[in-house]
């Protein structure tokens, strides 16, 4: 679901971009109007105007909130005529993407992203590109004054002020041969916001040592250093080295960044910051339907307005802090269903709601490990610490009914629930239903099981859900919103969930486990006679026939044979 979003239309959108991009570039002068205007717009990024739709996450910071337009925040002034100065004789920057098709893991599932060959950006927007399509440097070229004058290249994402690369001296109008301070960082967006990465070029008066350009990179890294996020002010580095650089940007281009897996997973291993698969977990339209048909009471979706993209995205849900990361482990396993041996290989599997394959059911037949890691890292939100004091309910429900086009207040089937969770800890709960391994029934199409962690205010009594489930709480048919009202959960703070498909060991299952009559589950699959030892000398007869025998005569003579031969010995 969420591939087919990111990866197949942003590509298409890459393809428009190259074709609008060059247009520009084929008569400028037609552009520059609307091209220098973007640096001015307060409407169109989130730090301007729509930033009073900002939710309430530690990552929805705005450094300064006067400064709502690109330009305001490279100069980081609101002066306008200061503003106007440093863009009067901007001109297109030509910034080109290339890349081989490649994989990347994130999530807990892989990913293949496409080749892209000569995706340019387009320098009057408003195209969105995925981080996956920005993994390798681009080609950045301009049309030099001469081609001995030298220029310095600063790339900055402006919404958080974060800084992705420096090169100075860099002559023939490329950062190619340029001196690079900082090496092109990648992408990294820290939000499932448009981030606009806008690449400048500055004109030099002379050459730059590469010492005094570090010392100033570092120099202004260490000024706007402010934990959770620190700021980069690019008119403090045009200051430093005021001696060598033209402030006025020559030429200049603003490219959306929109957050993906794979940005989510620099910003988890690289940069050590926050996990963002939860957010894009709550995106999917299987986990809206599930939503809507389980009326979970007034769920936290972003506002729709903020979303500020030119791909169609679900709203995410913002109460979410903790991925509930799921991991089923096997040994080698063997058994009979229907008369028939099947054998399972020994693996592990990470529960993903990003991976649309579904995995065999035996693979899910024993309890999982599950682990409640927090989103927003130590930096950001307090790590571990900040769920030490909270208690949980996590509740594993199947829910294939919810997917339906009727099924808007399902009952669903509980497959798992634990409540009185203290932390992280899933030990320290009360275990009200016991794990029960999906099963599913259809052979054509798999179910979906979900893990729903709730913000849990108060401790429960486990006994208040008899009047839900008077039958026992083992596989029992509830609607989530009744169980929500009796025991007072909070929101959703943690999802994740995965999809099981039919195998012999939900076969045997559904005669051994949910009360289904053998004869009437196995009846017509080949090798299948009731009892199963009818079908062993079934087998062994068709194996005689190999030699000579075509049926089972052999068997029934072979008692007779023995008692004849034993009177003719007596004899």
């Amino acid at each position: 679901m969420w591939k087919i979003v990111v990866g197949a239309l942003c590509l298409s959108l890459l393809q428009i971009a190259s074709l609008s991009a060059q247009s520009c570039f084929d008569d400028v002068n037609r552009c520059l109007p609307d091209f220098r205007n973007r640096y001015f717009d307060i409407d169109h990024f989130w730090f301007g105007t729509p930033f009073t739709l900002c939710p309430g996450l530690p990552l929805c910071i705005n450094t300064n909130t006067n400064l709502q337009s690109v330009v305001s925040r490279v100069i980081w002034s609101t002066d306008v005529s200061t503003q106007q100065a440093a863009v009067f004789n901007m001109q297109p920057l030509n910034v080109t993407f290339e890349q081989p098709a490649r994989r990347y893991y994130a999530c807990d599932t892989w990913f293949d992203v496409p080749a892209t060959s000569s995706v340019t950006v387009d320098p009057l927007g408003p195209t969105v590109f995925s981080q996956a399509n920005a993994f390798y440097r681009p080609h950045v070229t301009w049309t030099p004054r001469t081609p001995q004058t030298l220029y310095t290249v600063v790339v900055v994402d402006i919404s958080y002020m974060f800084l992705h690369g420096v090169y100075v001296n860099c002559p023939d109008g490329s950062w190619e041969n340029g001196q690079a301070v900082m090496p092109w960082l990648g992408p990294s967006v820290p939000y499932l916001v448009n981030s606009p990465y806008t690449f400048m070029v500055f004109e030099q008066y002379s050459t730059i040592s590469l010492q005094v350009a570090q010392q100033a990179v570092e120099e202004t890294q260490a000024e706007g250093a402010n934990p959770p996020l620190s700021v980069f002010q690019v008119s403090s580095l045009l200051q430093r080295l005021s001696a060598y650089v033209n402030p006025a940007i020559q030429f200049s281009v603003i490219m959306e960044m929109y957050s993906d897996p794979y940005g989510a997973s620099r910003l988890t291993d690289f940069l050590n910051m926050l996990d963002l698969c939860p957010f894009f977990y709550s995106q999917l339209d299987a986990f809206h339907s599930a939503v809507r048909a389980m009326r979970i009471p007034d769920p936290k979706w972003s506002p729709p307005a903020f979303s500020l993209s030119q791909i169609e995205i679900n709203a995410h849900l913002t109460s979410l802090t903790i991925n509930v990361k799921v991991q089923y482990d096997t040994e080698d396993y063997t058994s009979t269903a229907c008369c028939k041996k099947f054998t399972i290989t020994r693996g592990s599997h990470f529960v993903s709601a990003l991976d649309s394959r579904p995995v065999r059911a035996a693979m899910t037949r024993l309890v999982p490990r599950v682990s409640l890691d927090p989103i927003f890292f130590d930096a950001l939100g307090g790590g571990r610490s900040s769920i030490a004091g909270n208690i949980y309910t996590l509740l594993m429900v199947d829910v294939t009914p919810a997917l339906s086009s009727t099924g808007t207040g399902a009952k669903l089937t509980t497959h798992w629930l634990v409540t009185n969770i203290f932390g992280s800890d899933l030990e320290t709960g009360t275990q009200v239903a016991p794990y029960f391994a999906p099963s599913p029934s259809n052979e054509y199409s798999p179910s979906a099981y979900m893990f729903l962690l709730f913000n849990q205010p108060n401790i429960v009594d486990p006994a208040t859900l008899r009047s839900i489930c008077p039958n026992g709480f083992e596989r029992c048919e509830l609607q989530v919103a009744d169980l929500i009202q009796a025991w007072g959960l909070g929101d959703i703070v943690g999802v994740n969930w995965f999809q099981a498909k039919f195998d012999d060991f939900s076969l045997k299952q559904q005669y051994t486990a949910l009360g289904r009559p053998e004869e009437m589950v196995c009846t017509g699959r080949e090798g299948y006679a009731f009892p199963c030892e009818a079908a062993e000398r079934t087998t062994y007869c068709s194996a005689i026939g190999q030699f000579g025998l075509s049926s089972c005569l052999l068997i029934g003579l072979l008692p007779v044979l023995v008692i004849l031969l034993n009177q003719f010995k007596t004899a």
